[in-house]
Parts: C-alpha cells; structure tokens; sequence
C-alpha cells in the first residue's frame, strides 16, 4: 500500500497563494489579497485577481485603505454592500476603484503587532448572508498567521545560535588570554571590532541623492535583522529625517514580495516589482553590486535610460561595478583601511590582559560616482 503525503508548503507566500484561490473559489469576490502593512506603505503581497488588474508588488497607502479603518474598528470586517459603511465611503481608495462589497481580517505576529490583513473586495454589493462566511475567514486568516509567525520564528532562532556560538568563541579566547577581534561585522557582545562604518555610508549616499532632487528611494535587499542591514536602514532613516522628509513615504521597501536565492536575481525581480507601481521612486539603494547590476539590467530591458530616468547606487565597488553601462556607483568599504586599523588594534592588545571590556572602531566608507547617479528626472518625465 503506497500512502500519499501532502508536501508542506515551502514558504508563507506559497501556502497565501492557495488560500487565496480556495477563498475566491467558496466565496467569489473578484480580489482577494495576502497584505503587509511597512510603515505608510500597504504591499500587496498576494492577490488573486479576476478584475482588478492587481498583481502581487502593488503598493498603496495604508491610511487610504478599507483595512486601515477595519482594524481601527471604524468599520466591520464583512460589509455585503460598503457603500452603507460610512467610513469606507469616506476611504480614498474607494474613489480609485469601484467597490460594492468588503471583507477584511487583521493577520498578526506573536508580538501582538500587526502583520497586514487577508483582505477582499468585489464591485457589486453581495447577499447579506456572506457575513455568515466570517469564522470561516478568520480561520483561514488565523492559519495564515501562524505559518507566517512559524517562518519567522525560525529565522529569529537561527540568529540566535549564530550569537550563541560566536559568544562561546568569544569566551574561549578570552579564557586562553588570546588577543581576538571580528573583523567587518559587528560582533557578539564583548568582542573587540573594526567594521565598516554603514550608518554613515547610508548617510553619505543619501545625501548624495537628495543634492541631486531626489525625494523618493527604492530599497533593493536592504532587509532583515541582521546588524549590517539594520545599520544602513538607520544610515537612511536619519539621513532622510535631516533632509526633511519622512522615512516611511520616502523610503519604499518590497523585499517581501520575493526569495532571496540569488543576488542577481532577487535584484532582477526586485525592479519587476517596482515598474509595476504606477508611481515609483526615482533613486534605488542596493544592498551588493549584485543586486543592484540585476535591478540595473532590468530596468534598461524596460527602455529606461540610467542614470536619466532614475539613479542607483550599489555597495561593496566590486569589479563588476565597471563592467556595466553605464558604470555603476557603489559604496566602497576601504578595506585598506579597515586592515590598516585591525592590525593596530591587535598588536595594541598584545602584551596586555584580555578581559571582556571590548573595543569598537568604525571605518570610513567612501562613495564611488559613476555614471548611475544622476539629477532626479521632473515629475512629468517619471
């Protein structure tokens, strides 16, 4: 007898994917969406779509949602005909497009916060029998958000044994009085460091950009927890507060919407994401010449002219960086530097005790002009 297993779903976009096609299946609704909610920004994660000309990547504003006041409790989660709901007639978004007819659940994670929603909308008002259909959209919503709290929980226990294991390295060496230091990452706890000042290379780039007009930035893999990552999102949260502007309608982010496999690709597929908005940004930050050369290629396939249309910039000044055109502009991390400083550091603490008192030194990044950075096209030309 040969049994047949179900294969797990492989991530939480997969798994929305199937939820959102069985929804659609039992309760119609031309639009049904898997959403998160970054900041001012509302990203469609996931949509299964029969008329709406909606497609995973869409960026809305949060506030100008339906859902916004659903979770407000301003409005309930099913309205058979919204037209009724004076709070969803009063919805910006219900001025852009026709809707009859709303379903809207909050997705949370474990911390309480709020995710996004699994959300639906249709043109026509429905029978008022479909509010009955609430437990079981809740249901749906509530096994969206453990596979989703599941997914992340994992990647959160990964960080921490990497900093169980780099704290018992760190601890050993300083048992055996042996002079140590992490090079390039910030470390564990107690340990000695030189890294790349990121803080102040996210500062310095966007600086750069804002000099030459430019309001509004595409964020390309510059996502996740990690210290290197969370560095440069301060970098460009305060270098954007200093030019006057607002970090969450700035600065736009749709990491989510893909798999990060491989650098190239995940920049190719991040630049899809975002010529498919039907406003966007005028300058993009990658996170590696990778991505960014990805992100550079697929814009010039959609006739975009670099550095006319739009500006960007990588990180690392890898080679590469010269072999496209026009020349990528890039971050350089001043390696040079950054073993010049090492070697100081370590021969400073030969000769002497080695306790957990740590020393930390920031190296000076240096920005690479080249030919993708350019003045921000005027508004009618985007």
């Amino acid at each position: 007898m040969t049994l047949l297993v179900l294969p797990p779903f492989d991530s939480v976009e997969t798994a929305a994917q199937h939820i959102l096609a069985q929804l659609q299946k039992q309760l119609g609704f031309q639009l049904w969406m898997f959403t998160r909610i970054e900041g001012e920004h509302w990203i469609v994660l996931q949509a299964a779509d029969r008329g709406y000309a909606i497609q995973p990547g869409h960026v809305f504003r949060w506030a100008d949602s339906f859902c916004f006041r659903m979770v407000r409790g301003e409005g309930p989660r099913i309205a058979p005909r919204s037209r009724d709901i004076p709070a969803y007639v009063s919805a910006p978004i219900d001025q852009l497009v026709q809707i009859g007819a709303y379903i809207g659940v909050p997705l949370g994670r474990e911390d309480g916060k709020l995710f996004g929603t699994l959300c639906a909308i249709d043109p026509e008002p429905q029978p008022d029998t479909i509010v009955e259909m609430l437990p079981i959209v809740e249901l749906y919503a509530q096994l969206l958000s453990t596979i989703l709290n599941t997914e992340l929980r994992g990647q959160e226990a990964e960080r921490k044994l990497e900093h169980a294991l780099a704290d018992a390295q760190i601890d050993e060496l300083t048992r055996h009085s042996t002079p140590h230091l992490v090079i390039d990452d910030p470390g564990p706890g107690g340990a000695n460091s030189v890294s790349l000042d990121r803080v102040r290379a996210m500062e310095r780039v966007i600086e750069h950009l804002v000099a030459l007009g430019h309001r509004s930035f595409g964020l390309l893999g510059i996502s996740g927890a990690f210290r290197t990552v969370t560095d440069r999102l301060t970098g460009v949260d305060r270098a954007l507060r200093a030019a006057g502007l607002d970090p969450a309608v700035a600065a736009v982010s749709l990491d989510p919407l893909h798999v990060r496999r491989d650098h190239f690709e995940y920049g190719s597929q991040l630049a899809r994401s975002f010529l498919a908005q039907r406003r966007r940004p005028t300058a993009y930050l990658a996170v590696n010449d990778d991505t960014a050369v990805g992100a550079l290629l697929e814009f010039q396939a959609a006739g975009l002219k670099v550095p006319d249309d739009l500006s960007l910039f990588g990180f690392n000044n890898q080679n590469l960086c010269l072999m496209t055109r026009p020349k990528l502009s890039s971050v350089d991390q001043n390696i040079e530097g950054t073993i010049d400083l090492s070697v100081k550091t370590l021969l400073a603490k030969m000769g002497s005790a080695v306790t957990r008192r740590f020393t930390t030194h920031r190296v000076e990044p240096h920005l690479v002009l080249r030919g993708t950075t350019g003045p921000a096209p005027a508004p009618a030309e985007r």
